[in-house]
C-alpha cells in the first residue's frame, strides 16, 4: 500500500474472465492504474496485477 502512494499505483491488465485472471492470461483491451491517492472511476471488470517478489514490487 505505502508503494502505491508514493508511486502513484500498479498497471493491472483487464481479463476477460476468471479463469483468464486464475491462469495469468490477461490480453483483454484495457488497463487500469490501480492504487495511489486519486480515486479511480470509469472502468469495470476483471483486472490482473503482476508484482515483484520483493521491492519496489510494481513492475509498471
Amino acid at each position: 500500500m505505502a508503494e502505491t502512494l508514493r508511486t502513484g499505483g500498479f498497471t493491472g491488465r483487464r481479463c476477460a474472465n476468471l479463469p483468464d485472471a486464475l491462469n495469468q492470461r490477461c490480453n483483454a483491451s484495457g488497463t487500469l492504474s490501480m492504487g495511489g491517492i486519486a480515486p479511480k472511476t470509469g472502468l469495470s471488470g476483471i483486472f490482473h496485477l503482476r508484482t515483484n517478489a520483493r521491492q519496489p514490487f510494481s513492475q509498471g
